[in-house]
Order: structure tokens, then sequence, then C-alpha cells
């Protein structure tokens, strides 16, 4: 598969659909192989969501958020590799988890030093978890 040349297209002109949270919470694979074996499972609770992010390299846990009714999502609690006080971000869009993993000389971050690819694009394997990860 091919990067997402148009990521940046879609955080600019999509952004007021919002994130549809009903359909959020589900287990999240990439459909090719990647490097660092990234699984995102996403659960809720009445109106609260939470995650539960595993690579080959860490396990976190936390609480979703949503931008202002944007289709970005913030893993509250992962922490950017660089800069360190960077929350790991990512768009939610068709069903679909899109990361940008790491940025440009102008724009310097990154997300998940463990994943060499630059665009992520993680799809529902599963639907709602079975379980509610636990916080923090």
């Amino acid at each position: 598969m091919k990067p997402l040349p148009y990521f940046s297209i879609l955080s600019l002109s999509l952004l007021s659909q919002g994130v549809a949270a009903a359909n959020l919470p589900g287990t999240y694979e990439s459909a090719e192989a990647i490097d660092c074996a990234l699984r995102v499972t996403v659960s809720s609770r009445g109106d609260r969501y939470f995650y539960h992010l595993k690579t080959s390299e860490r396990d976190a846990r936390g609480t979703l958020q949503s931008e202002n009714e944007e289709n970005v999502i913030n893993f509250m609690g992962l922490r950017a590799d660089y800069p360190e006080k960077t929350t790991v971000s990512a768009l939610y869009l068709d069903g679909a988890i899109l990361i940008q993993n790491y940025g440009n000389a102008m724009n310097e971050y990154t997300f998940l030093s463990e994943c060499d690819q630059k665009y992520i694009e993680l799809h529902k394997a599963r639907s709602e978890a079975a379980e509610v990860p636990k916080e923090g």
C-alpha cells in the first residue's frame, strides 16, 4: 500500500464531520504487516472512551478525547517519543484510525519510534471490545 499523500488534505477538509463515537469502539489493526505490531482497542463506558495501545515495545492504556467535534482523537496519557510532552493524536475517518507517525524538518515529532512507517492506517478488525481497558 502506498503512503497516504492526501493525509494533510484529509485533516483540513474533513474535520467538520466530527468523530462518529458510536462506531469508535473495537479493535484496530493494520491491513498490512508493520514492523511494530501495532494494535489499538477502543472501549466505551457511558460517554467515555478508553484505549489500549499495544506495540512490540509498549503497552499503554488511557482515555480517548476528541477535539471539539473534529475527527482528531487524542490518546490521553500516551506521550510521543519526541518531543516527550506531546500527546499522541490521530484522525478517525471512515471507520479507520490514521496516525501520521512523524513530522518533517519544519515540524519535528515522532509518536511511536518503534514503528518505521510515516503513515499508519488501522482498520477495525473486531467490533466493541469485550473488556473495558483500565484507565491510566
